[in-house]
Order: C-alpha cells, then sequence, then structure tokens
C-alpha cells in the first residue's frame, strides 16, 4: 500500500492559501488512491488568500464623453451570456460533504453493504434503501484506502458490486465510469418533485452534457415491486378524496368502538392524518390501541371497497390521472438489483404505453367487486397495462392513505 499522503488533504495544505471545495464537474487526476473520501472532496488550490490590510486603488472617473461624436451603431454590444441553469444541481443532495470523518465513512459503507446482503423487514424497507442508495451515488469514488478496515468478504462483496455497477451503467449508457478521462457524477434527489433516486450527470461522445433520470429498485426474488406511490393530499383529479370519505362516512362508526374518545374537527384531522407517524398524536394514538381488533378492520375494510366503488360510480376517466401518477414514470431508467442471482437487470416504460393513457385510449376496470385495486387497460389490445391500488402507508386505518402503482412488465417495456 503506498504511504504517500494525498495531496488534495486539508491537514496538507499551507495555512496562507484557501481550503476550497473541488467543483462538481472536477474530476482529479492526481493522488486519487490515496485519498480518501472526505479528502476527495478538496481540489487543488488556485489562489492565494488575499492580504485585506492592502486596500485597492480607486479608478479614476473617466472623462465624460464628446457629445458632437456620434458612436458607430453598427458595432453592436456582446450580451454576455446567460447563466445555463438547465444541468443545475441546486436541487439535488450533497450528502458527500456530510462524511467528514472516516468512522462515518467506514459506517456508510459497511452499513451499505449489510442491507444489500442481510433481510430487511418491511417497516425498515425505507431506510434500507437509503443505505444502498448512500452506497451506490458514491460506488465510483471509493478506493482501497475507504475499506481498510472492512471484513474480507465485505471487501469481495463491495468490488462485485461495483464492477456489476460500473456494467450496467456502460451498458445503458454507454458510459465507462472506470475511463480516468469520464466526466460523471450521480446526485439523490432530497425534494418530492424528483420522482426518481438518482440524477446521473456524464458528457457523451461529443462532450455535450447528459442528464438521466435512474430509479433504484431490490427484489430479493426476481419480482419487481410497485414503481410509485402517491397519498390523496398530493392527487389533483378527486374531488373527494378517500381521507375526506373515510372521515365523513366510517369515523363516527369508528367513535363508537371508543366512547370516551372525543372526535377532532375534520380540519385538524386532515392535517394530521398524511404526517408518517401521525400514530404518536391523542387522537390517532387512540385508532392505533384498536386498529388489530375485528370490528375497526370490518370497518376499514368496508371504506376501501365502498370509496372504490364511488370512483366508478363517479366515472372517474384515467386521462385525469396521467399527470399525478404516470407522466412521472416517464424517461425514467429502472436499474433492479435482483438478490437471487446478485446482478442488475435493467427496465423502461414505453413512452407510446404511457402516450396511450394521456390520450385517453385506455380504460379502468375493477378486479372485483369486493376488492380495493383496479386495472388500467390497453383499449387496443385488452392486456393489463399498470394497477392502482388503495391501501394505508403507516398502520391501517390510521395514517397515510395511499394509491400505489404496480406495473405489468412484459406488457409496457
Amino acid at each position: 500500500m503506498s504511504t504517500q499522503k494525498c495531496k488534495y488533504s486539508p491537514r496538507n495544505i499551507e495555512i496562507n492559501k484557501i481550503k476550497n471545495t473541488c467543483k462538481k464537474d472536477k474530476k482529479l487526476k492526481e493522488n486519487d488512491i490515496n485519498c480518501t473520501l472526505s479528502e476527495k472532496n478538496y481540489c487543488i488550490l488556485k489562489s492565494v488568500q488575499p492580504d485585506k490590510s492592502v486596500q485597492p486603488v480607486k479608478p479614476n472617473k473617466p472623462d465624460k464623453p464628446d457629445k458632437s461624436v456620434q458612436p458607430d451603431k453598427s458595432v453592436q454590444p456582446v450580451k454576455p451570456d446567460k447563466p445555463d441553469n438547465s444541468n443545475s444541481y441546486n436541487d439535488i443532495s450533497k450528502s458527500f460533504s456530510k462524511l467528514i470523518n472516516n468512522k462515518k465513512k467506514i459506517n456508510f459503507i459497511k452499513e451499505g453493504i449489510n442491507s444489500f446482503n442481510f433481510e430487511n423487514t418491511k417497516a425498515s424497507n425505507d431506510s434500507e434503501n437509503k443505505k444502498k442508495e448512500l452506497l451506490l451515488e458514491y460506488l465510483h469514488t471509493i478506493n482501497d484506502n475507504d475499506t481498510i478496515e472492512l471484513s474480507d468478504n465485505d471487501k469481495l462483496f463491495l468490488n462485485k458490486l461495483k464492477t456489476k455497477w460500473f456494467k450496467i451503467i456502460k451498458d445503458v449508457f454507454s458510459i465507462d465510469v472506470n475511463d480516468k478521462d469520464t466526466s460523471f457524477e450521480i446526485r439523490r434527489p432530497i425534494s418530492a418533485n424528483h420522482p426518481y433516486d438518482f440524477r446521473f450527470k456524464f458528457k457523451n461522445k461529443n462532450n455535450k452534457i447528459i442528464q438521466k433520470k435512474v430509479e433504484f429498485k431490490f427484489t430479493k426474488n426476481g419480482n419487481i415491486p410497485q414503481l410509485y406511490d402517491k397519498n390523496f393530499r398530493q392527487l389533483k383529479y378527486l374531488y373527494n378524496d378517500y381521507s375526506i370519505f373515510f372521515y365523513n362516512e366510517y369515523i363516527d362508526k369508528i367513535m363508537k368502538l371508543l366512547p370516551t374518545v372525543k372526535k377532532i374537527p375534520i380540519e385538524k384531522y386532515l392535517k394530521q392524518v398524511y404526517k408518517p407517524k401521525c400514530y404518536e398524536l391523542d387522537f390517532f394514538k387512540e385508532l392505533e390501541t384498536i386498529r388489530e381488533t375485528p370490528n375497526f378492520i370490518k370497518i376499514e375494510k368496508e371504506s376501501r371497497i365502498k370509496y372504490i366503488k364511488k370512483i366508478f360510480t363517479d366515472n372517474l376517466k384515467i386521462k385525469a390521472m396521467y399527470k399525478d401518477l404516470f407522466k412521472k414514470q416517464e424517461n425514467k431508467h429502472f436499474f433492479i438489483w435482483n438478490k437471487s442471482n446478485s446482478n442488475f437487470e435493467y427496465k423502461k416504460i414505453s413512452s407510446e404505453k404511457l402516450k396511450l393513457i394521456e390520450l385517453g385510449k385506455a380504460e379502468i376496470k375493477q378486479i372485483s367487486k369486493e376488492n380495493y385495486s383496479f386495472l388500467v387497460i390497453d383499449t387496443n389490445t385488452g392486456k393489463n397495462l399498470f394497477q392502482i391500488s388503495l391501501y394505508w402507508k403507516n398502520h391501517t386505518g390510521v395514517c397515510n392513505p395511499y394509491l400505489k402503482l404496480k406495473p405489468y412488465w412484459n406488457n409496457i417495456t
């Protein structure tokens, strides 16, 4: 192992120079193998700290122009280029800067490896997926110095994961991440306005900056999980959403199961029901105590079945759901890690199939009269495109009613 120190490390920087973080599109070409993750976040220093004791000399005011001399109007002033914000990363996370010390770096690498290899509970899916995504985001920057404390088995898995990650990127986008001249970076969105997991940014052969939306999925057995879910507060096409329907039609029935509990106003209910841990709030705590009782389960199931029937009675058109549920799947690349064969798979939804929904050439159909789901069907072929299901994301009947979007991959790719 090389004993040479990383030349970009802040501890190797002369005290009289500016400490400066690397620009996002700058790729270090020297001493990479000797740099840890945090050290790689520093770039070559270009300037010396200005001496503030020296005041700049103010320029003399220019002489007033001679009005008798007319300017040559044929010579047009050069307008400065407008800044190109099309590739702005202001809305993308900078979690790299949070990995300050070696312990945190080792932890995030180790936690990511464990998350890929160990069984996750349903309750921990979100937190475990974030660990996987953080590891994938920085996988192309990790070198031998960052993995010294890992076990041999963990190092072996990390190297295999890196090889397969680079391969699917090359197969899909024709980008060789191993090429030292490749300009490449990954960022994770932190806003719900970006319904995907990664934004890849790189330069193609013509030196043009390209950006791609990538969604990461993890499956234990090859069954790909749902694409997307939206709570009713985020949906625009229903004049009366499920949480309003549930409160108006069923909350009084539930109150009979809680005779000592006072019903809260609908305004307060709607404000709190979409909070992921609303079951920790006073009124919802009481619902939590009875949510697994037979009477509560019966009322809750009836509410969803009746609501789905109400949707069809009101002649809901699938075209009205296009923007909120389907358009956000457009131009998205799905990288799917299949644990059963330890490999990545690739999927992309056909733009033509999404266009059918936009143009109103798809219809919705109930799976059955006693079901919480309905199908989106291609009217030309009769094939199922998607299944949309109504469920509660956090504790059934208590918090966060959602619509879940599940694709029929064989019919939409």
